[in-house]
């Protein structure tokens, strides 16, 4: 018996290696999308992605598919909220539009109120703001990788938008 007992302290457990690849790779910018969009999400819930598309080929953020966007979400919302409440939260563009309006001074207002994007910024931007450059701002640089990344599906074109 004692001869069993020293015989085990002759092979001790030896550590366990994980040679796995992909532990040791990078991580990729769809998973820095997904951990950041992550913290807006309840850890039971899952997110559910709705990939909008303008069948005359114009461009989605344009403030008359804003408002029809607007209104397909009031329609899930409420669908929504008649049906135990199954959603917790939302990040779409009509919505961050409105968290915009909200709190600004046109406080009492709704997307549906503006009929284009300069009449949006007005009631957005005090008088005499200038818009520069972002480069150099770190936080405004990680909204706009948040927004690319989980908001818009290609670059988007600004002109368009006017």
């Amino acid at each position: 018996m004692l001869t069993i007992v020293l015989g085990a302290q002759l092979f001790p457990n030896l550590p366990n290696f994980d040679t796995d690849l992909s532990s040791f790779a990078p991580e990729t910018d769809a998973e820095k999308a997904e951990a950041r969009m992550s913290e807006h999400f309840p850890p039971e819930s899952r997110p559910m992605f709705i990939h909008v598309v303008d069948d005359s080929g114009g461009n989605v953020l344009g403030i008359d598919n804003l408002h029809l966007q607007e209104a397909a979400l009031q329609s899930i919302m409420n669908h929504s909220s008649s049906s135990q409440h199954y959603i917790d939260s939302v990040i779409a563009a009509p919505e961050i539009l409105q968290y915009s309006i909200d709190e600004s001074d046109a406080d009492g207002s709704s997307l549906s109120d503006f009929s284009s994007w300069s009449d949006l910024l007005d009631a957005f931007l005090e008088d005499g703001t200038v818009c520069t450059d972002a480069l150099g701002d770190d936080r405004a640089l990680a909204a706009g990788a948040f927004i690319q990344d989980s908001l818009l599906h290609r670059d988007l074109n600004y002109d368009e938008t006017l």
